[in-house]
């Protein structure tokens, strides 16, 4: 796809996009809710675990200009009565770069960022399909931001990221990106997308991890199959 086809199917995406996201945001604060949630791990887990990320990462920078010191606690007796900082927090919850975008606000309006962020990683995931969509061959501005869509706004991403947690889209982010990357590898091209992804997997979540690797297993015997 040449340049002016790249552009063209960015803003129809990106604008319609816009729309939906403003429209589902509406119904929520309309009703004085947000998308946090509130009867389920998005507050019990997440929201506690940004508010808590915040003052970790507020320790740390204190401690350095204050005492000229870097340290990076690993565990805390308020955590399970001791547990592992990192392994608490970076299991799926306060993982990606995203997350030092809370460190923007104060924790009144956490909420706002929380709600920005998860639609956020939606718009990427949207990005992620059309780029796969590319490796494949499409180059149809109006089919690659349509498609792009309705993977975005299906009812898994939805209820993933305004039902039950919002790193849920955390997958649907990748798994794009790996069906890309092996898809160039057939190709012959550089597999420099596929390690990518196989390393963002890794980071979110072990249990992401062996699933989209077991999806990518099945879609790479099917692909041999089929070639």
């Amino acid at each position: 796809m040449n340049r002016k086809g790249k552009l063209k199917t960015l803003l129809l995406y990106s604008g319609i996009f816009a729309v939906l996201a403003l429209f589902v945001l509406y119904q929520y604060y309309a009703n004085g809710r947000s998308l946090i949630n509130y009867q389920g791990d998005g507050y019990r887990q997440d929201f506690r675990a940004i508010i808590y990320f915040k003052d970790y990462i507020k320790g740390v920078v204190t401690n350095l200009v204050d005492n000229h010191v870097l340290a990076l606690p690993q565990y805390d007796l308020r955590i399970g009565e001791g547990g592992d900082i990192y392994q608490t927090l970076f299991h799926g919850m306060l993982n990606g770069p995203f997350v030092f975008l809370y460190l923007l606000v104060d924790n009144s309006k956490l909420y706002l960022m929380h709600d920005f962020i998860v639609f956020l990683r939606l718009f990427v995931t949207g990005l992620g399909f059309i780029y796969m969509m590319s490796v494949k061959g499409v180059d149809n501005p109006y089919a690659l931001a349509l498609s792009a869509l309705t993977y975005v706004f299906s009812f898994v991403a939805l209820a993933s990221s305004l039902i039950k947690c919002y790193h849920f889209i955390n997958p649907m982010i990748v798994l794009p990106l790996v069906i890309a990357g092996i898809d160039k590898v057939f190709k012959k091209e550089k597999p420099y997308v596929l390690i990518l992804s196989v390393f963002l997997m890794v980071l979110y979540n072990f249990y992401f991890f062996y699933m989209i690797a077991i999806s990518a297993a099945v879609y790479t015997i099917v692909k041999c199959l089929v070639e």
